[in-house]
């Protein structure tokens, strides 16, 4: 079995029995919740991990690339996975990391190594500088004797939300699986609600939802001003590349744009094509994003989500991380008390994984 293939079939399997967890202590006699546990997906790609580097996998592949290059934070669940998921399937790993050299390794920066991904630390105030300079010279400046395949930081980018918008269609029923389809699932959700880092995942989420669910994002990052332009250009691109009948096994220059390019630029940078603009408008998905739960920052918490996060596995067994999931659920928790959501609503909370996040509290902060 070729690598391709045997690549395709492991998709299949890691996208069956998801399951869906009604959360009893968020429901109310107006509003009904759930989660899709995707933290049960896999042990080390966990997640949405798995869904935004799949299509890269294949495509670095298709391309018989030897190597595969990503960037993170010290604290970056993506280089976990991709390290893990380059093992798997032969390649060798580097992971371009946002730390100094005088700083010790994060356990999560260990992991990483031991599934033998190779670290350069390449600082914190030129990260974004050389970042752009290795995507660029790998999108723009290919020869014959490159051999490795980049990703940009988080699986942002086209390839990384067209593996997010099938998150949805991994969805099954424990019971009569054979005779309910991913679409008759998703019909009682009138709400599908995530965390936003990079907002790949926010992004496939927004083009695989139906036309009456409202998809919201919960953003983690303080002040982050750009981030809706980078879900609309995502958008925008991916529009682009399946009305154009793009071929997915060679990256195009709108699908391979670095997340930073996409920063402080309008959600339709074609202002010199009007019709593809106004066409793509016109089926453009709307979305919210809710900005007032980051809780400081990225990585930034508080005693009030710690006793949250105790309090919620204790009701419902579900683990959250610190960084992304225990502040959804957080906020869904307000939004619910603060009578945010019409009679009627059925939300779906997407699990993203990333509780890998929690190595770095004090060994008993959490009751998980």
């Amino acid at each position: 079995m070729n690598k391709i293939r045997r690549f395709l079939l492991n998709i299949k399997r890691l996208n069956q029995n998801i399951p869906i967890q009604n959360i009893k202590s968020f429901s109310t006699p107006q509003v009904s919740a759930s989660v899709l546990r995707l933290d049960t997906l896999h042990t080390i790609i966990s997640g949405n991990k798995w869904y935004k580097l799949k299509f890269y996998i294949q495509e670095a592949q298709q391309q018989e690339a030897s190597t595969l290059a990503s960037f993170g934070g010290p604290y970056s669940n993506h280089l976990v996975a991709l390290a893990f998921a380059a093992k798997q399937y032969g390649f060798k790993s580097i992971g371009y990391v946002r730390s100094n050299e005088n700083e010790p390794l994060t356990p999560t920066l260990e992991e990483a190594v031991r599934y033998g991904m190779e670290l350069k630390r390449i600082g914190r105030t030129q990260f974004q500088n050389i970042k752009e300079e290795l995507m660029h010279q790998n999108i723009f400046h290919q020869d014959d004797h490159s051999k490795i395949y980049w990703i940009d930081e988080g699986g942002y980018g086209a390839l990384g939300a067209k593996g997010a918008a099938t998150i949805l269609d991994s969805i099954h029923s424990n019971e009569n699986t054979n005779s309910i389809t991913p679409e008759m699932i998703r019909i009682p959700f009138t709400h599908i609600i995530a965390a936003v880092g990079t907002g790949t995942m926010l992004a496939g989420l927004i083009q695989s939802a139906a036309s009456y669910q409202q998809v919201i994002g919960i953003p983690v990052l303080r002040n982050e001003g750009t981030i809706e332009n980078e879900i609309k250009a995502l958008l925008e691109s991916s529009y682009n590349n399946n009305n154009n009948n793009t071929n997915n096994s060679s990256r195009s220059n709108s699908s391979s744009r670095s997340r930073s390019s996409y920063r402080n630029s309008s959600s339709s940078s074609n202002s010199n094509n009007d019709d593809d603009e106004s066409n793509y408008n016109s089926h453009q998905k709307q979305f919210t994003l809710l900005h007032d739960f980051h809780l400081g920052g990225y990585a930034k918490t508080t005693p009030a989500q710690i006793k949250f996060m105790n309090q919620f596995w204790e009701a419902e067994k579900i683990p959250t991380d610190i960084v992304y999931t225990g502040k959804v659920f957080m906020a869904v928790d307000q939004l619910i008390k603060n009578n945010y959501f019409p009679a009627n609503s059925n939300l779906l909370i997407v699990h993203s994984g990333g509780l890998q996040g929690n190595r770095s509290l004090p060994l008993g902060t959490l009751n998980f």
